[in-house]
């Protein structure tokens, strides 16, 4: 898809109005508009020919569909508004749909719907995002505008009376003197109209655009700001219709094949992603909600990337890989993340651990996640890591001398491959020290390995291979630290191998040693 660098412009400027039809409500399971009529045709205690009988002969027009359902209902509305009430009565949580969430990101000033429904209103509220419906002359007299504006231009179910509903009172409504085509017409001035969730077919906007065009009649098409309309699909004979009078498309997708619901919701959930994130993504992502749709794209990107065993501790990822998954780690926020999204942002950031490349610098975001979201293997093996692993012991310092919940660090069993790499690992940290050299990761390795060998964090398929290469390297490293025999580390405790740290320490100290290795420098430090 491309977005016009002008509508990224307007947007940053608090410039774009979005007017949002019912395809984005399809999102959250609500019914479109024909299948909400067809709903109230069947539900209604009248003999009534079929559905689409009735469709065939109002030549398809739902706004005509609507006018006989009115009539036959002996010209009352609130028969049809109970009906249309129970069948938008959908118990659906809104922040699961990347659109809706992204809408919220948007910070538009002002929100218009032809909906009748109060998905809107539903997300801002669980977000906790301050927002007013304006449905009333009186709402719109009183209009907050320290708060989003949520516009309901054609009604709301709560209030009868506001409804438009029927063709007789779509028509009503072309004198544009209602205290909304008021405000509307105020709204607009300097600002761009985007539609979302509109086909041209759909008289909502038809009757929309035709008042939006008398409007501006005025002002001279050059100082005109451009409107948009975002349609799911292609269609060169609607394209050139938007084009004649004045309103541009952005088109999501290529294809030409019937897309399902699901689909049309990620394309509308990614395009108010880019739009928000703006052509620079990087400089304000954080602040964001977490939507359906970042997690799309990182789950995208997780496909893209060759999973390794080799993890960044070891050094063995390439710098672009460790930066992309960092970045991706970035865009999950704990305190950005809809109760709705939970269980799925828990499963996605698990599988961004679960590369092996999130780096050490991002313990205090894995010691939120494992407090909010609970324990997990993928958790357990980032901590065993990160204790085991040397080339960052500024990070380890920190995470061991802070308030990480360990009990529930060590509550989960690592997967043979990882039990494997610590022990290779240790491998690793036992060679160093019998070539002459020395620093504290030995300790913290054994700690691990000893917690591995223990059965507190494994007991998978390869346990007497695993255990074999931890003690073949402890008989080695226990000749040079003979605490190494009798230290047994506290089961779900913090790691403190502080007798074989002091060992370690006294070798350093009495210049038996080549190579000393201790917070990145050649002064080591007691852990």
């Amino acid at each position: 898809m491309r977005i016009p660098e002008e509508l990224f412009l307007l947007t940053q400027q608090r410039r774009v109005i979005p007017f949002v039809g019912a395809g984005l409500s399809v999102a959250v399971g609500l019914p479109d508009w024909e299948t909400m009529l067809r709903n109230v045709a069947a539900e209604m205690d009248k003999d009534l020919p079929e559905f689409d009988s009735i469709l065939e002969f109002a030549n398809d027009d739902l706004l005509q569909v609507a006018e006989y359902l009115y009539l036959k209902s002996d010209r009352h509305i609130g028969p049809i508004r109970h009906l249309l009430e129970r069948g938008l009565a959908a118990d659906v949580d809104p922040t699961v749909s990347g659109s809706h969430v992204e809408l919220v990101n948007l910070g538009a000033p002002q929100i218009y719907t032809t909906n009748y429904d109060d998905i809107l209103e539903r997300t801002y509220k669980q977000l906790g995002v301050p927002a007013s419906s304006v449905v009333l002359p009186k709402d719109v007299a009183l209009a907050d505008t320290t708060k989003t504006q949520i516009v309901k231009y054609h009604g709301d179910l709560k209030h009868e009376d506001s409804l438009v509903l029927t063709e007789s009172s779509y028509y009503r409504r072309l004198d544009f003197e209602s205290p909304m085509d008021l405000k509307f017409r105020s709204d607009l001035l300097g600002r761009s109209v985007l539609f979302m969730g509109y086909s041209f077919r759909d008289i909502n906007i038809r009757v929309i655009w035709f008042k939006l065009l008398e409007m501006m009649k005025d002002v001279p098409e050059a100082d005109r700001t451009p409107s948009y309309i975002v349609r799911t699909q292609p269609n060169p004979v609607l394209e050139e219709l938007y084009r004649a009078v004045g309103l541009r498309t952005i088109v999501l997708s290529d294809s030409t094949e019937e897309l399902s619901p699901d689909e049309i919701s990620s394309l509308h959930g990614e395009f108010l992603m880019r739009l928000v994130d703006g052509p620079s993504p990087d400089a304000s992502r954080n602040k964001h909600f977490v939507s359906a749709a970042r997690l799309d794209r990182i789950e995208r990107s997780l496909e893209e990337i060759e999973i390794r065993h080799a993890r960044v501790f070891r050094a063995h990822a390439g710098p672009g890989r460790r930066a992309l998954i960092t970045d991706m780690t970035s865009q999950i926020e704990l305190e950005n993340i809809p109760a709705g999204l939970l269980p799925r942002a828990r499963k996605t950031y698990l599988r961004l651990l679960a590369t092996g490349y999130v780096g050490l610098d991002q313990w205090e975001k894995v010691t939120g996640m494992l407090q909010r979201l609970g324990p997990a293997r993928e958790i357990t093996e980032f901590f065993a890591f990160a204790v085991a692993s040397g080339g960052q012991p500024k990070y380890r310092d920190e995470m061991l001398n802070s308030g990480v919940h360990w009990p529930a660090v060590w509550s989960r069993k690592i997967s043979d491959s990882a039990a494997k790499e610590l022990a290779e690992r240790l491998q690793e940290e036992v060679e160093y020290n019998l070539r002459g050299s020395a620093d504290e990761d030995v300790a913290y390795a054994v700690d691990v390995a000893k917690r591995v060998l223990s059965g507190e964090i494994y007991n998978g398929t390869q346990k007497e291979a695993v255990r074999e290469s931890i003690n073949d390297a402890l008989q080695a490293i226990v000749k040079i630290y003979p605490a190494v025999a009798d230290y047994h580390p506290k089961e779900g405790a913090r790691p403190d191998p502080q007798p074989i740290l002091a060992q370690v320490e006294r070798r350093v100290k009495s210049g038996d040693v080549r190579t000393v290795r201790g917070n990145g420098s050649t002064q080591f430090r007691l852990g």
